[in-house]
């Protein structure tokens, strides 16, 4: 699993899958960068689909592209408060 660094995350998705906890993501951003680049946007109301949107909607593409369902096949996500109409976008 290239992109995932299994090293501290492996051991806390082992657990959560022992432990038949789901991994829940909360919709955020914290990186500066991007806040700064979508900080600026013409139009308001894109700010804040730019800044919180497209990040869980890339997060989650990452999960369900990756090998982790291979490794750890009992493994849940949910992506909390982060709407779900582009879902079927990255399911399709």
């Amino acid at each position: 699993m290239d992109g995932l660094h299994l090293t501290h995350a492996g051991t806390n998705y082992d657990e959560a899958q022992k432990l038949d906890m789901a991994i829940a993501i909360h919709i955020a951003n914290g990186n500066a960068w991007l806040n700064d680049l979508y900080g600026n946007h013409p139009v308001r109301i894109a700010t804040t689909f730019h800044r919180f949107r497209i990040p869980t909607v890339a997060a989650s593409n990452d999960i369900v592209m990756s090998e982790i369902h291979d490794v750890f096949p009992k493994l849940r996500f949910g992506f909390i408060e982060a709407s779900a109409q582009w879902v079927p976008w990255i399911i399709a």
